[in-house]
């Protein structure tokens, strides 16, 4: 299935692969955003070696909790892609598990769209909460416009009403205010 970001998949797929013997961490992210776009359409056809990317160069990419995280959602999402859910959700949840400590925005927001994909609602709410308050105690307020209605899709599912009202609000009076 091909849609308009398909231009970007033929960009990022052919880079993860030929960065990955000089920057695994960069591969790995190239790769991870590649298939996060392929999950919602946009896929070009051009290939990635996911078993290259996720076995990549020792010590460098399993030395942070980014990097050992991409590594368990690349397959994640390379398997949602492919309707292999059982593997896709086994991939995610130790992704999630690895990655329950996480500071990092940007990991973050890779957890709470995977989790969204793959329907783990408290996943879900759990990485675009701390990514929500990540965000304001270091005042990146265009990340908190991020991360608030993402947050929405969840709490709505989950009855939680006023955390939704609660989100909304704060997200029109941080957008009045920039």
């Amino acid at each position: 299935m091909t849609s308009g970001g398909s231009a970007s998949t033929s960009t990022l797929r052919p880079t993860a692969n030929a960065v990955a013997g000089v920057d695994q961490n960069r591969a790995l992210e190239l790769g991870v955003a590649a298939a996060l776009m392929a999950t919602y359409g946009a896929d070009s056809g051009a290939s990635l070696d996911v078993d290259a990317l996720v076995t990549g160069a020792p010590g460098e990419a399993t030395g942070t909790t980014r990097a050992r995280c991409l590594t368990l959602l690349l397959p994640a999402l390379t398997r949602a892609a492919a309707g292999d859910w059982a593997t896709a959700l086994a991939s995610f949840h130790s992704a999630a598990h690895e990655g329950a400590d996480a500071t990092d925005l940007d990991l973050l927001s890779h957890l709470g769209n995977t989790a969204l994909h793959l329907g783990d609602d408290q996943a879900h709410l759990r990485a675009f909460t701390a990514m929500a308050t990540g965000a304001r105690d270091v005042g990146a307020g265009m990340l908190v416009l991020y991360a608030l209605p993402r947050l929405g899709f969840s709490q709505l599912v989950t009855g939680q009403w006023a955390a939704l009202r609660d989100n909304a609000e704060e997200a029109r009076a941080l957008s009045a205010s920039v």
